[in-house]
């Protein structure tokens, strides 16, 4: 799935708002012409939409994304990948955003969260979920 080793901070094409600071150049295991962008995880901005259904190239369980502020449609997300899919290359980046859909820049080596970043994150703990 791989492309590559750089890494790239990915907006929403329709209003700019930051889908995913940590994505990577890839391709699909099953057609290696298609590119897209793949993540471990996404930002408050991305929301899933519609129902899970199957895959049209393989037998992954999937649910499309969009984006909160705007609602394009961004990608998809593979809740369950096939026997395919996980007998290949697995990294672990279930978040799979369309190339059309997104605007890439690389992400500068070192690259911290600011303050500002933060404010979307809760400091309130008492909702964590706690193993005995």
């Amino acid at each position: 799935m791989d492309c590559g080793d750089t890494e790239y901070v990915i907006r929403c094409f329709g209003c700019s708002s930051i889908v995913c600071r940590r994505a990577m150049r890839s391709m699909l295991l099953l057609n290696t012409k298609i590119k897209v962008y793949s993540a471990s995880s996404s930002t408050e901005c991305v929301q899933c939409i519609r129902d899970v259904y199957m895959a049209y190239m393989c037998k992954c369980i999937v649910i499309d994304i969009s984006c909160k502020c705007c609602r394009m449609v961004l990608g998809y997300y593979i809740v369950r990948p096939c026997i395919e899919c996980t007998a290949g290359i697995c990294s672990g980046r279930r978040w799979i955003f369309d190339t059309s859909s997104v605007k890439p820049s690389a992400r500068k080596p070192g690259y911290m969260i600011q303050a500002h970043e933060l404010q979307h994150f809760s400091t309130d703990y008492d909702h964590e979920i706690k193993i005995r």
